[in-house]
């Protein structure tokens, strides 16, 4: 009901399919930016994600079903999208990870809040790697989410101009 309302008001729908569970088809169609880990779209797909060519094959599935845009969050491997037209893998950050409990929450935080703040979807996700990295390096879930200020220093060491609140 809440991805109907806010579709039909031309309101931006983000899902993260967490824990994995079949989708109505219906819910496919009013999908922007559905962003699954590799556990959750192969639940949804029906096969694992093993390479990328598995990676690439589950996001063509998603797309199809009508989902607009597809980003397969794959751990420090980053993030492959796909934005209907072409697929690209958007690496992650290399951090000693501790605990990666609050990893996808952090992830779609960091690109809901980049988006929010105009980024193109590119540094969105750019920026939501780097929140979701430095979420593995503390443990627990709520005291491992960073701050805007944490993500944008992990950014300026890779010299990616972005910047969001979270």
């Amino acid at each position: 009901a809440a991805a109907r309302l806010a579709h039909v008001r031309g309101v931006r729908v983000i899902l993260d399919p967490a824990p994995a569970a079949p989708l109505p088809e219906d819910l496919y169609h009013l999908i922007d930016l559905l962003t699954p880990n590799e556990s959750e779209a192969a639940a949804l797909v029906g096969f694992p994600l093993q390479d990328m060519l598995q990676v690439e094959r589950a996001a063509g599935v998603l797309l199809q079903r009508g989902v607009k845009q597809v980003i397969l969050k794959l751990g420090k491997q980053g993030a492959y999208l796909h934005d209907g037209m072409r697929g690209e893998l958007l690496p992650g950050f290399p951090v000693q990870a501790v605990d990666t409990t609050a990893a996808g929450d952090a992830f779609n935080g960091g690109l809901a809040a980049a988006l929010a703040q105009g980024n193109n979807l590119r540094n969105a996700i750019r920026f939501a790697n780097a929140a979701g990295a430095l979420s593995t390096t503390k443990h627990g879930a709520q005291p491992s989410l960073p701050t805007a200020g944490e993500v944008e220093k992990i950014l300026k060491g890779r010299s990616i101009a972005c910047s969001a609140r979270v």
